[in-house]
């Protein structure tokens, strides 16, 4: 299987780290889909045979050229001591289910019924694939000795899992105000500016931090669940969360520096077990680099956090426009993008922090996504 990762961030070779948990869910989808379909066709049997899921494993070989293709393939069971495949000379489950699953992801694509082969109880699976993919990114799914395979993306994601759930995952970027919390349950209570309340789950030191900031009004970034009517109705997952300035109803984040010392001081193990620090040298790079292109243009303050991969995202709200600067781990190499708030249209490009004009480059960008003055 060839998947093929489209959008800015893929063209040059490379797969960012945070898309590589959709294969691991990729991989987790196909062996449940093949136990399924080897039970189905083994009706005498309660179970799969001893080894079955010792039978399936994929590794990733090499990435090809274009816009990032990670080539993964499967590891014959006979080339590993003491597994044989279990399920004899009848057909591989795996195959079949690796099949079966593109089947599913192109009637999606168009709208269609999905196969009746296809068991309706891992539909909400398919919530796990696609969480590291950006507004306007998508994967191809390309099975070998085939010119094309289905488009997948977020719209398909949420399509299939609305199918049997109540409600889909997706991100979230929300303001409101802190109306409580319980530390022992790990929420907080924020009131919407629509006047609802949701809870925010985060961690119990984040809770104990923000709880004496009760009726201020903060920032929220993270992971969400929503209804079918795209309506949020919980956090499940907070990435970062920012108290808003005081005397204003809308975000002001800290200066450059304030935000850039609370990322110095992040250790390993700050967002997974097995999350590297981002490095001092590439946060200096880093902070000096957006210190020259807000110095130089009449630019709003981005909010700058950190990455799974040691990296820094700058991100700027705008009344239509969402747009964000990832800067790679080494503060060498920036990918800007803007998505639409309403048609999801994006656009996009990447600067070497190196280059002539780098840093006007890049204010360009984003100035041309922001109001006109008044």
């Amino acid at each position: 299987m060839s998947p093929i990762f489209r959008g800015a961030r893929f063209e040059n070779h490379e797969v960012p780290l945070d898309v590589l948990p959709d294969l691991a869910a990729y991989r987790d989808l196909v062996a449940d889909v093949a136990r399924h379909l080897f039970l189905v066709r083994s009706p005498k049997r309660k179970r799969v045979p001893k080894g079955f899921a010792n039978s399936f494993e994929l590794v990733l070989r090499r990435i090809d050229e274009g816009s990032a293709i990670p080539v993964l393939e499967r590891v014959p069971p006979a080339s590993r001591a003491g597994v044989r495949p279990p399920f004899g000379a009848t057909a591989d489950p795996f195959v079949e289910a690796r099949d079966l699953i593109d089947e599913v992801i192109a009637a999606a694509a168009s709208k269609r019924p999905i196969p009746h082969d296809f068991p309706e109880a891992l539909l909400p699976r398919f919530n796990q694939i696609g969480r590291g993919l950006r507004g306007n990114e998508s994967v191809e799914f390309r099975a070998p000795n085939r010119p094309s395979g289905p488009r997948f993306d977020r719209e398909v994601r949420k399509w299939l899992v609305l199918r049997t759930e109540a409600g889909y995952e997706d991100n979230v970027e929300i303001t409101g105000e802190l109306r409580g919390g319980h530390i022992d349950r790990e929420v907080l209570n924020l009131r919407l500016d629509e006047g609802r309340e949701i809870e925010v789950r985060c961690a119990s030191r984040a809770v104990s931090e923000y709880l004496p900031s009760r009726s201020k009004r903060v920032r929220v970034i993270g992971w969400g669940l929503y209804d079918r009517h795209d309506r949020l109705e919980r956090v499940i997952r907070v990435d970062d969360l920012a108290l808003l300035d005081d005397e204003e109803d809308t975000w002001s984040p800290a200066s450059i520096d304030q935000q850039f010392a609370r990322l110095q001081v992040l250790e390993p193990g700050w967002y997974e077990p097995e999350s590297p620090a981002p490095t001092p040298e590439g946060l200096e790079r880093v902070r000096l680099f957006l210190h020259a292109v807000l110095d130089g243009a009449d630019l709003p303050r981005p909010h700058v956090y950190p990455t799974p991969d040691a990296g820094v995202s700058a991100e700027w709200s705008l009344p239509d426009w969402e747009v964000g600067a990832a800067f790679d781990p080494l503060g060498e190499r920036v990918e800007l993008h803007a998505t639409h708030l309403r048609s999801q249209a994006g656009s996009e490009e990447e600067i070497q922090l190196s280059s002539a004009n780098a840093a006007e480059t890049f204010a360009r960008f984003v100035a041309s996504f922001c109001p006109p003055a008044s």
